[in-house]
């Protein structure tokens, strides 16, 4: 009987020596890329027959594919080998001792399941580790994992969330950014257009501009007009906020460096959030480094100098005493007396006979005193108020294209030469020059193709996949994305219109335009009619008449039907300026047609002009005052 229980034992062990072979070779095919899940979107794609592989690499998938099916029929069988020993072990070790049955079955138990996570955790973590490497430098990786993910509900830490995960802030940098780009761009020629930022920059960016459109439904206003009202983190899905009025005192009772971290957040909310307009601030104890935009900003080395400061800017401002907050790294008894005068007072460490409302550090969350919620809150470290400085200065910069536009009249856009024209000042449309439109079945594929007609200067895998996915996806993903571009411009006769150059490499076919770039050559011509109409007075007549240019204005501005990429959500259209960039060129083009008319004295082109206009942006008061004047002069 002895000698059958060793047999048995025996057979056991080799079994689990053969699933550990089978279980490095799974591994290791992880490792080069080809995990199950993977294997079977490749198959997939090689049956439908839509795969962009050579045959080296589809012979390579379906290699991987039976080894697969060959190593899961093993793993079964020798699984069940194993169960069977196991289970005849545990009847041997009951008849000869109940005690030890029970303590022989539960090393046993516990030394299967060791067994399995032995075998299971370093497949993820090989598997991890392969796509991190191959998809993105570690530092855009964590800009871009820190940003999209959702915040984590507040148990089992409270240490403060990355910056780019508030909301608050996010609103109030994109708003800024946009305000700028406007500023920038207003008088710039229509061959302007904003630089593409660093990859850092741009990853965060996009990060920034898709936690915005989270934020937008922050309340722009209070039932208490005098209060403030700022974002302080999160509590499961809910947005908690702090109500802060004239006078106030706010207690930030945590760790120092936690709880400047906090501070840091609060006070660039305050400068950047449009809702929170025109506040002052009087920040002692902090340097320049820690804020983002210091354009409202007043610094104190003492709690004497940040009173009489806030005090200076009280009187100043006279009855509107909400605009000035004083923001402390630590309490001073001379904050005292600003509440007297309706300054709000924003520090740490005050005394607990204070009737302040505490943002306290517990263990695993943080709590508002005045109302007991807890909640993880927001921070901003030094580090990161540097990248967003960065990524401000970056984002707001504006270059023009050398190249001068050709002496000869262009023909009208509606007779260029381009057979898909891909629809972006408004809802996101792709057409065929004959108008029927072209239908794809993934909205990826649709956004893909804006990205490849938008980015022709360097077109690659890896820059499209950051920018359309919040995560890293997989290959056999994108290959089914762009499989089906390719199968809807196929399905309308445009062969071979979009695909790959090689692994990394995109292209696009020079048939595939944009209706914004139709706007922008019309608009470079007008311009360049314009400077040789003023350079050359007496040779006039050979440029091309209002009319014809009109006309081909016209024509593109017809296309408008709303804000571009209106209702897509590309955040990496706002990040890169794409969209500030549009609906300057539509104003542009608008303001050319109304002065041109205007010495033409064709009210009819104003008032179609001025339509578009008001397509895109409804009640604009500049393009309502010029439809009214137009209207006059026609009666």
């Amino acid at each position: 009987m002895r000698r059958h229980r060793t047999f048995e034992h025996s057979g056991a062990l080799g079994r689990l020596g053969v699933l550990a072979v089978v279980t490095a070779a799974a591994v290791a095919l992880c490792v080069v890329g080809q995990a199950p899940l993977q294997v079977v979107h490749e198959v997939s794609v090689l049956i439908a027959g839509e795969s962009l592989r050579p045959q080296r690499e589809s012979l390579a998938v379906w290699t991987s594919a039976v080894a697969w099916l060959v190593m899961a029929t093993i793993a079964v069988r020798l699984a069940w080998g194993i169960a069977v020993g196991i289970a005849s072990l545990v009847r041997h070790a009951v008849a000869e001792s109940q005690d030890r049955s029970k303590s022989g079955a539960f090393r046993v138990a516990i030394a299967f399941l060791l067994g399995l996570v032995a075998t299971t955790k370093p497949s993820g973590d090989v598997g991890t580790a392969a796509s991190v490497q191959e998809h993105a430098t570690d530092d855009i990786r964590h800009v871009v994992t820190a940003a999209r993910s959702q915040p984590e509900v507040p148990w089992g830490s409270a240490s403060p969330l990355p910056a780019l995960a508030s909301v608050g802030l996010a609103v109030g940098l994109g708003a800024h950014v946009q305000r700028e780009r406007a500023v920038l761009l207003r008088d710039a020629p229509a061959s302007a257009r904003l630089r593409r930022p660093s990859a850092a920059s741009l990853a965060r960016g996009t990060a920034l501009f898709e936690r915005a459109r989270a934020g937008q439904a922050i309340a722009s206003s209070s039932v208490e007009p005098e209060a403030l009202i700022v974002p302080l983190g999160v509590a499961d899905d809910r947005l908690v906020q702090l109500t802060i009025r004239p006078g106030d005192a706010v207690s930030v009772d945590a760790e120092a460096g936690e709880a400047r971290a906090v501070l840091r957040h609060i006070f660039n909310t305050v400068l950047t959030a449009p809702w929170l307009s025109g506040r002052r601030v009087v920040l002692c104890g902090f340097a320049a480094t820690d804020v983002i935009i210091a354009e409202k900003v007043v610094f104190a080395a003492t709690p004497g100098e940040a009173v009489s400061a806030a005090l200076s800017i009280r009187n100043d401002l006279s009855t509107d005493a909400r605009a000035v907050i004083v923001v402390a790294d630590a309490y001073s008894p001379e904050f005292a007396e600003l509440s007297d005068v309706g300054v709000a007072v924003i520090t740490t460490g005050i005394g607990p006979n204070n009737t302040a409302t505490r943002l306290v550090r517990e263990r695993h969350a943080w709590r508002v005193s005045t109302t007991d919620d807890l909640f993880r809150p927001y921070g901003v470290s030094p580090r990161e108020a540097d990248d967003f400085r960065t990524m401000l200065r970056e984002m707001t910069v504006v270059e023009t294209d050398v190249s001068e536009p050709s002496d000869r009249a262009e023909p009208s856009p509606m007779k260029g030469e381009w057979s898909v024209l891909v629809r972006v000042l408004g809802p996101v449309e792709v057409q065929q020059r004959d108008a029927g439109e072209v239908q794809f079945r993934k909205s990826k594929s649709v956004e893909l193709l804006c990205w490849l007609a938008l980015h022709r200067d360097r077109p690659t895998a890896s820059a499209a996949r950051t920018a359309l996915w919040e995560i890293d996806v997989e290959d056999a993903t994108f290959h089914n994305v762009l499989s089906e571009l390719r199968r809807g411009l196929s399905s309308v006769g445009h062969d071979d219109a979009a695909g790959r150059v090689n692994k990394q490499r995109l292209f696009l076919a020079d048939g595939v335009v944009t209706d914004a770039e139709l706007l922008r050559t019309v608009l470079r011509e007008a311009e360049s009619q314009e400077r040789q109409s003023r350079e050359h007075e007496s040779q006039s007549h050979e440029s091309q008449a209002p009319h014809e240019v009109i006309e081909k204005l016209l024509w593109v501005l017809q296309l408008v039907r709303g804000l571009p990429f209106a209702d897509s959500g590309y955040a990496w259209a706002d990040a890169e300026g794409i969209t500030s960039t549009y609906v300057w060129l539509v104003t542009k083009a608008i303001d050319c047609v109304c002065d041109i008319a205007d010495e033409c004295g064709d009210e009819a082109a104003m008032l179609e002009a001025t339509a578009a206009g008001l397509r895109m942006s409804p009640g604009d008061e500049v393009f309502l005052a010029r439809r009214s004047a137009a209207m006059i002069q026609r009666v």
